[in-house]
């Protein structure tokens, strides 16, 4: 995949996050939909992980890979704010 298309494929995406975030508090982005479910908070940390691993593919890494260890893949769900979150 070209950077060019990545970067479009981005900022679609960011739109989309954009329109479902707007009015959200951040009590809203750490409420469960339902049973073991992970919350707007992790699918948006998944989504920033998921990015920046291919950001490093590509040499330019933006977020420490320690920095979003909390939103990986089979991770527990995020039920509350602490640390990590």
């Amino acid at each position: 995949m070209y950077p060019d298309l990545i970067a479009r494929a981005f900022r679609r995406n960011d739109r989309v996050i954009a329109a479902h975030a707007e009015g959200l508090s951040e009590a809203d982005a750490l409420r469960q939909s339902g049973f073991n479910t992970n919350c707007f908070n992790w699918v948006l940390g998944h989504i920033v992980a998921g990015r920046d691993e291919i950001l490093s593919v590509l040499g330019e890494p933006v977020v420490a890979g320690e920095r979003v260890a909390r939103y990986h893949r089979e991770s527990d769900p995020i039920r509350e704010d602490g640390p990590g979150v």
